[in-house]
């Protein structure tokens, strides 16, 4: 049979002749089916505007029938009393879908006078497909494919394939309580360090929480909501004897996680990474204090000055690392002709990268003692989160606490503010040496899930997804539950 996709419909299906060549004798898959070789395959063509875009090919057998013809209920003698064909989906052959036409006999007691049907052995429950393409379609699921990619993969319908992972995430994620209602199951291990933060939920400015294990980067739980009744859940959940394994916690400066665990459990040291004290510092004070040094320039009538505080807030809160990258790259794309990188194939306008970045930061820091205060703390910033020890981070922050009180600065007095009502969290990072970059990675995860299925209305489900996406290819590295 030869068909295209520029190929006109003349006929309603194709028969292939099964005694031909170019047939493939392969094995099924299906114990206790057996192949009519009487009867020709069938291939139907999916038809779109008059053009072939798919086809099915049916293949006809039966069920090995190895009962005895005894009524199971009195004992008489069964008697033959018609049959019936169920059609099943089952794996794909490349491009083409495959279904097999089961025959099945339908028996009848020539005395109680009930009628009995041999069951499928190798039908999915509540489905009309294999087993063997449910098992195919959960290995798929594994693999982070939307629902519509494994339905055009297999042929199966969308809501089949939501239904079956369904099933899947409830049988590996839940478990029946006593009352015969469903709830999380408890983690299997461990956890050292976790990590809480909150992310968006929908644009209607609902938010949710989630709770990972920082080592493994696996998600244990979801909240709808960003209250400490999450915490209080997540806990009761999983019980004191798992909560007392944990050593530390990484989260943002929302007061109300890091209160919510230490009110149960004030062993657990809550830890606040670099990222977000220095993410505090430009937006607490080198932001407005380089608005502040601006307008007091106008109004001292230095507009030249003031010009040159203009669109540097990103100089000034980038590393010296980072000058350095931005000088090399420039330096670079100057000896090539300004051309941009990976462009050479598409014609792109040139893209100017101006250098000399380093020079205008030490020039900025130079013309006023705030500038170069900054400059100060954010390399003692660098410096306190190489720590090892609690004692050499605690040196470090009383440091800057005092610079900034030194600068006698409303802007530096709010940081300093800051570090001292969090003053624990910043420290114990020299005794964990953690942070939350991985549920940073977590919620990336989460709105990539969110993305690729163009949103999902049913919050549950999306929530069992992306906690079994996130154990997807990861080795555990701690201590089973005994």
């Amino acid at each position: 049979m030869n068909c295209t996709n520029n190929a006109t419909v003349t006929q309603p299906y194709n028969v292939v002749n099964m005694n031909l060549d170019g047939c493939l004798v392969i094995p099924s898959n299906l114990e206790g089916f057996r192949q009519d070789i009487t009867k020709d395959a069938v291939v139907i063509p999916k038809v779109v505007d008059n053009t072939i875009v798919s086809s099915v090919t049916r293949v006809y057998g039966d069920i090995i029938d190895t009962d005895t013809d005894v009524c199971p209920h009195c004992g008489a003698k069964l008697y033959s009393n018609g049959s019936y064909d169920t059609v099943l989906k089952h794996l794909p052959l490349g491009q083409t879908s495959l279904s097999v036409v089961v025959t099945r006999k339908r028996k009848r007691c020539t005395c109680c006078g009930k009628s009995f049907v041999k069951e499928i052995p190798f039908k999915a429950e509540k489905h009309n497909i294999t087993e063997t393409l449910k098992k195919y379609i959960e290995k798929l699921l594994t693999m982070a494919m939307t629902l519509k990619a494994i339905s055009d993969i297999t042929g199966v319908d969308e809501h089949i394939i939501k239904a079956i992972d369904n099933n899947r995430l409830e049988d590996e994620e839940t478990e029946l309580d006593e009352n015969g209602n469903r709830r999380l199951k408890k983690p299997t291990e461990y956890a050292k360090y976790i990590a809480v933060d909150e992310f968006k939920l929908n644009n209607e400015y609902r938010y949710a929480t989630v709770i990972i294990d920082l080592e493994t980067g696996y998600i244990l739980y979801f909240g709808r909501s960003k209250k400490k009744v999450v915490i209080e859940e997540f806990m009761k959940l999983v019980g004191d004897d798992w909560m007392n394994h944990v050593e530390a916690l990484a989260c943002d400066m929302n007061a109300d996680f890091s209160e919510a665990f230490q009110a149960k459990y004030p062993h657990i040291d809550v830890v606040y990474d670099r990222f977000h004290i220095r993410k505090n510092f430009n937006d607490m004070v080198i932001g407005p204090v380089r608005k502040d040094v601006q307008r007091q320039l106008i109004r001292e009538k230095k507009y030249e000055e003031a010009a040159s505080l203009k669109r540097c807030n990103h100089i000034l809160c980038s590393s010296k690392a980072t000058r350095m990258a931005i000088e090399a790259e420039a330096k670079e794309r100057k000896e090539n002709g300004n051309q941009p990188k990976s462009m050479s194939l598409f014609c792109a306008p040139p893209i100017e990268v101006k250098g000399g970045i380093e020079q205008r930061y030490q020039d900025i820091i130079e013309s006023n003692k705030l500038f170069f205060v900054m400059d100060i703390i954010k390399d003692q910033l660098d410096v306190a989160y190489r720590s090892e020890t609690v004692e050499e981070m605690s040196k470090h922050i009383g440091q800057i606490i005092a610079l900034c009180h030194g600068t006698n600065n409303d802007h530096f007095k709010r940081f300093a503010k800051l570090l001292g009502n969090h003053y624990e969290g910043v420290i114990n990072f020299g005794k964990h040496h953690i942070t939350s970059g991985k549920i940073k990675g977590t919620n990336n995860l989460i709105k990539n899930i969110r993305r690729m299925g163009y949103g999902y209305p049913d919050e549950e489900y999306f929530f069992l997804k992306a906690k079994d996406l996130s154990r997807q290819n990861k080795l555990r590295s701690h201590k089973k539950l005994h």
